[in-house]
């Protein structure tokens, strides 16, 4: 009863020829398959810490607080980085909340260890404080 109705819908959607070559392939080739005996070796899953237990933080001993010029105009990078250069191996730096840093130069932060930085901030671009485009 379904194979009537398949075949009527496949040469109803032109999709007969197909389904005469799949038969065809069918009769033709050997269709029991063995199963493929790999050489690989058995894994077993289970959960494993693949990492060395982290080490407990050590406290902070420095607190550091980031000076500024608090103009919107002169580059506050040189008193940030002395800060995390001061704080750095077990500092806190403290950016206060209300004061405005200016940074018009790149800063390496590489080589930082246990440290905390701590800010509360608004980002404002130049742009947006008038300055022009270099």
């Amino acid at each position: 009863m379904l194979k009537p109705l398949i075949l009527g819908l496949l040469q109803a959607t032109g999709t007969f020829a197909t389904w005469t070559a799949y038969q065809e392939y069918v009769q033709t080739h050997n269709t029991s398959v063995k199963a493929h005996e790999s050489n690989r070796p058995s894994l077993v899953y289970s959960p494993q810490r693949p990492y060395k237990k982290m080490h407990a933080s050590p406290k902070r001993t420095k607190k550091c607080i980031v000076k500024s010029h608090n103009d919107f105009k002169t580059d506050d990078s040189e008193y940030i980085l002395k800060a995390v250069e001061k704080c750095n191996n077990g500092g806190h730096v403290v950016f206060p909340e209300g004061t405005t840093y200016v940074i018009g130069t790149a800063l390496d932060l590489t080589g930082l260890r246990r440290i905390d930085i701590g800010m509360s901030l608004e980002v404002v671009s130049s742009l947006m404080l008038g300055a022009s485009r270099i």
